[in-house]
C-alpha cells in the first residue's frame, strides 16, 4: 500500500511539472519617428517605422503630437494601420506659428 501511494504521488507531481506552460513575454517593439514634413500653416505630415514588433502583434500605429514635449495629448494623435513597417501620418488642425513635438 505504502509502494501505491509513492507511485501515485510521483504520477500527480510530475503530470502537475508537464502541465505548467512556460509563460511566453513579449518584448519591446522597435520604433522610430520620421522628420515632419509638408508643413503648412495648420497641418503636417509625420510618421514613422516598425522595424521589429518585439514578439508581440502590432495593434495600431501612428503618431501623437502635442505643444508639450513631456505630455501625450489622446485627442492628438491618428491610426495608421497596424503590423511592422513604414507608415506616413497626417496631423491636421494645427495652430499656425506653433511649435508641435510628435512622437510615433
Amino acid at each position: 500500500m505504502k509502494q501505491a501511494s509513492s507511485l501515485y504521488l510521483s504520477f500527480f507531481v510530475l503530470t502537475l511539472f508537464y502541465s505548467c506552460k512556460k509563460e511566453e513575454f513579449a518584448g519591446i517593439p522597435v520604433i522610430s519617428t520620421a522628420a515632419v514634413t509638408e508643413i503648412s500653416g495648420v497641418s503636417m505630415t509625420s510618421g514613422g517605422n516598425i522595424t521589429s514588433d518585439g514578439g508581440a502583434t502590432v495593434t495600431s500605429r501612428g503618431i501623437y503630437w502635442s505643444t508639450d514635449p513631456d505630455q501625450i495629448i489622446e485627442e492628438n494623435k491618428t491610426f495608421d494601420g497596424s503590423g511592422t513597417g513604414n507608415y506616413i501620418s497626417s496631423m491636421s488642425g494645427l495652430n499656425e506659428s506653433t511649435t508641435y513635438f510628435v512622437r510615433a
